[in-house]
């Protein structure tokens, strides 16, 4: 019998996560821009068994396109796993022209775009996956994060809770809503609704706490939730996030530079000065430029 091929996965985890910029008006400097976290990839090591089917002189017109389907497919995964994320659309593309009731597809070539800064096109691929696959966890996760970068927080929500329904030890999904209750409680604010404000900070915290009491170690989870303190003005409570987060991650640049601008709201000029000197040591170290002109112009503002 001659094997028609193994088909293998590598799908990506939701764990996409946006560093926030605190509100710091006292500090005469414009709010940097929203900086991306590093992608962490969750591999999945299942594969599908080997399809039988008859001599190749017999096989039929389905096995033969199903083939190609396969290798285009895997083709992207390749090309996805390098880097090469245009060269992963086309193929992941190409296998969907061939079956287009594949959910893997539409989530890889989701991610693919998600990547590349195309939010409304992952956003409209992850949705196909989860149509496709109602179970589909991670594609939910990563679609609340597309929505949420497209500023529909409502359908964010829905995309989240439906990934925590159906995973609810993933500490990444927790991080998401709660980052898209902390934007909200922001539009809550400049619609002048300090009671909904406050109301969407609390849940914000909430899922932040959901996602420590998951992964104690979660750095980002740490600082994320102190991002929120800043928001609602405890500053204490947010320096103290910050330094738990340091404890958990080295040359964390935008968590050094958050504490710095807590510590500055809290009078601790010193501390406040070491931090921003730090971070933009490592913003330098790290090839970020815009973070780091924007450190150096906080400490020169500092200076007596």
């Amino acid at each position: 019998m001659m094997k028609l091929g193994i088909r293998y996965w590598v799908i990506f985890g939701s764990t996409f996560f946006l560093a926030q910029a605190p509100l710091f008006a006292q500090v005469p400097v414009e709010q940097s821009p929203l900086i991306l976290m590093p992608l962490e990839i969750a591999q999945n090591n299942d594969e599908t068994s080997a399809v039988e089917t008859p001599e190749a002189e017999d096989s039929s017109a389905s096995d033969i396109e199903r083939l190609e389907a396969i290798q285009f497919y895997n083709s992207g995964v390749d090309k996805l796993t390098n880097g090469d994320y245009l060269g992963a659309i086309d193929d992941f593309s190409a296998s969907l022209a061939i079956d287009a009731n594949d959910a893997d597809a539409f989530y890889n070539r989701g991610y693919s775009h998600h990547i590349l800064g195309e939010y409304q096109a992952a956003y409209d691929d992850y949705g196909s996956a989860v149509e496709l696959n109602p179970e589909f966890a991670d594609a939910y996760g990563n679609r609340c994060y597309a929505a949420y970068l497209l500023k529909q927080y409502e359908e964010a929500l829905v995309s989240c809770e439906a990934a925590i329904d159906l995973k609810d030890d993933n500490p990444d999904f927790f991080i998401n809503r709660g980052n898209t209750y902390d934007d909200l409680a922001v539009v809550a604010i400049e619609a002048d609704n300090p009671d909904l404000a406050a109301e969407y900070h609390e849940k914000a915290i909430a899922d932040y706490n959901a996602a420590i009491d998951l992964k104690p170690d979660h750095a980002k989870a740490y600082y994320n939730r102190a991002l929120a303190y800043n928001r609602l003005g405890d500053h204490q409570a947010a320096a103290d996030d910050y330094s738990a987060s340091l404890e958990r991650k080295e040359n964390f640049g935008e968590a050094y530079f958050n504490r710095g601008i807590s510590y500055y709201q809290l009078d601790q000029m010193d501390l406040a000065i070491a931090d921003l000197t730090k971070a933009a040591e490592i913003f330098g170290e790290q090839n970020q430029a815009v973070n780091q002109s924007q450190a150096l112009e906080i400490l020169e503002s500092l200076k007596p």
